[in-house]
């Protein structure tokens, strides 16, 4: 059998519904700004020009971006308002797949505008991209974050990761880290005498 790379548009309206929902929350707090105009989730790498994840032509970049990828939150605004044009970036998030297992995912360099945050916007971002990576066809997600990154903590555990280990010392940087996972495809597969067998719909 195979390795299935192809985008799995059985869970695009999962997508749509999570990003409809970042975007009713996010029009809350910023709807008042003068010039707004609306809000766009733009996936990339680092070699392709960012794509709208339920547009029609992000099909052509897909094998690059289940590589990895960078999800971002972009609000629209009028009249190059800004002092870099007429777009601000209020949350982005990267997905790397893990070398020699192509069925996980890293989710790390998560970022939230510091007017957002306290807000649940980062809780409603992260669900939002793990639907992305459903669609990318991953089926577990694996992150870590510093110890005392309380928000950070708050959100994973919120969102359903289990911690893995007790954590470690990280040699490099002298920091104690804390590692989750989450499988993001439960209903997909279970674990029968050590083989994993696709369930019948």
């Amino acid at each position: 059998m195979g390795y299935d790379f192809t985008p799995n548009t059985d869970n695009l309206n999962n997508l749509v519904v999570a990003v409809n929902d970042l975007g009713k929350m996010l029009e809350d707090f910023i709807k008042d700004l003068k010039g707004f105009t609306g809000i766009s989730l733009e996936v990339k790498d680092k070699h392709r020009p960012g794509k709208d994840p339920l547009g029609d032509d992000w099909y052509d970049y897909y094998p690059y971006f289940v590589q990895g990828c960078e999800l971002s939150l972009t609000v629209k605004f009028k009249g190059g308002l800004l002092s870099k044009g007429n777009t601000l970036v209020y949350a982005r998030a990267k997905l790397d797949q893990l070398p020699a297992c192509c069925g996980i995912c890293i989710l790390n360099s998560v970022e939230i505008h510091s007017e957002l945050r306290g807000n649940g916007i980062g809780k409603e971002f992260v669900k939002t991209v793990e639907a992305f990576a459903k669609v990318l066809n991953y089926s577990y997600v694996m992150c870590t974050t510093h110890k005392v990154n309380g928000p950070a903590i708050g959100v994973v555990e919120c969102l359903g990761y289990t911690e893995l280990d007790n954590g470690f010392a990280n040699m490099r940087t002298k920091n104690s880290i804390r590692m989750f996972g989450k499988n993001i495809n439960p209903e997909g597969i279970s674990l029968t005498d050590g083989y994993l067998d696709l369930k019948e719909n």
